[in-house]
């Protein structure tokens, strides 16, 4: 089993002595933004977005039941705010797949103009690597029939890889990587060359929340990340 802890372990990667302690990407602009769930409490959007941050994702749901507590406040307040918005499911692989895209899908309630969901993998629930893989692609083959567009999702290298099948058919989800602390994303789990979302610190401070925040970046320009929306 992947604790929390080892997740967080992992996703800081190997980090070298010298090495960046931000991020630095050559490939061209970069948008800023934030994940968040009911950990960061009541948050003040409007000093969120006036802080420059571009998007923002928020925690939704969990299990085939869950919903987090600050979800509805959170998404209605990002849109409200003139930010890109998201939803992301706590993936439990040891519950069925189909229940739990649909439990997703219900509440979030995508509408024109929202980032694709995403799919949280960073539990395997005891599970081998194989069962892990194929639910993963079936929450994913769900999630797509009823978005009519394949989710997001993020997961790191090494639980891509030791926990769940090391597939390389990404089976059509653009990558969210976590990887903190270090001077890049790479490398990627095998089934992906390239990033979308790069979720590179979990200590960040951001005006408008207090404590700690998760601090994201998309890899483009700010019409390319006006054009991940839904129709």
């Amino acid at each position: 089993m992947t604790t929390r802890r080892d997740f967080i372990r992992q996703c800081a990667g190997l980090a070298v002595a010298g090495a960046a302690a931000g991020p630095v990407l050559a490939q061209g602009s970069v948008q800023e933004g934030i994940d968040v769930s009911h950990w960061q409490g009541a948050i003040n959007w409007a000093s969120v977005a006036g802080s420059g941050k571009k998007f923002a994702f928020c925690k939704a749901t969990e299990h085939t039941s869950y919903v987090d507590p600050t979800f509805a406040t959170n998404y209605a307040a990002i849109k409200n705010n003139g930010m890109m918005r998201g939803a992301y499911h706590f993936g439990r692989p040891s519950f069925d797949p189909i229940k739990q895209a649909r439990h997703f899908y219900k509440t979030v309630k995508p509408s024109s103009g929202d980032l694709p969901m995403v799919l949280d993998l960073e539990e395997n629930d005891l599970l081998p690597p194989a069962q892990v893989k194929v639910w993963t692609q079936r929450f994913c083959a769900e999630l797509t029939r009823k978005l009519g567009r394949a989710p997001l999702v993020y997961t790191g290298f090494y639980f891509w890889r030791d926990e769940a099948g090391n597939s390389p058919n990404n089976f059509g989800m653009q990558l969210w990587m976590p990887r903190w602390n270090v001077a890049s994303p790479f490398p990627l789990p095998i089934a992906w060359s390239n990033w979308t979302f790069w979720q590179y610190s979990s200590t960040g401070s951001v005006p408008g929340i207090t404590g700690d925040v998760d601090l994201d970046q998309f890899n483009g320009s700010l019409s390319a990340l006006q054009g991940m929306g839904m129709p």
